[in-house]
């Protein structure tokens, strides 16, 4: 599984919505990051997630581990 910086999961959510097309995101991803763009699904994830908790990571419910 490929890991994204958060700098790099919000150029793509702010791309996506400049663009509004995967395959200019990808585009622009490879061309400003020299490497293997997100898949499809993984930019609409972090897309959906951001328009519904504000952060490009899906947050966790509940409460912390206690010890």
């Amino acid at each position: 599984m490929e890991t994204y910086t958060d700098i790099q999961k919000a150029a793509v959510i702010k791309w996506f919505y400049e663009s509004k097309k995967i395959g200019v995101v990808k585009k622009r991803f490879e061309e400003s990051y020299y490497r293997k763009a997100p898949e499809d699904k993984t930019i609409r994830n972090w897309v959906k997630n951001f328009e519904t908790t504000g952060s490009s990571t899906l947050k966790k419910n509940g409460k912390g581990k206690t010890v």
